[in-house]
């Protein structure tokens, strides 16, 4: 057994929402799971952003590109993501937040939070 295994053992149990709260502090953990909650958010928008840019570019820039220059040139590249599993899981959207529970350690209403947090 490895040295960092032996120490790890008894370090890598689960702590208890009291534990977690005296250690952070109930400010610091709120303000960690807002900025969490909004990365989540903003992260699954732009990559279903990029998505579809890549999907609708192609199509938009041939209509500015002559034919001729095409041909010579090999025409303008497509994207295809239908192929690829993973990929098609990474487009779809994180889960949403609990938000009675995010409310009651915010101290707010579950709609407001369901609003600020709101995965478009």
């Amino acid at each position: 057994m490895k040295l960092r295994d032996k120490i790890d053992g008894p370090m890598m149990r689960k702590l208890s929402e009291d534990e977690i709260l005296e250690t952070l502090g109930v400010a610091f953990l709120i303000a960690i799971v807002d900025i969490n909650e909004r990365v989540i958010a903003l992260t699954d928008d732009l990559i279903i952003s990029f998505d579809n840019f890549l999907k609708e570019f192609p199509k938009e820039a041939e209509r500015y590109i002559s034919k001729r220059v095409g041909k010579r040139y090999g025409g303008v590249l497509k994207y295809e993501n239908s192929v690829d599993k993973e990929m098609l899981n990474v487009l779809t959207k994180s889960p949403s937040v609990n938000f009675e529970l995010m409310g009651a350690l915010m101290n707010e209403d579950p709609e407001i939070m369901a609003k600020r947090y709101k995965h478009t």
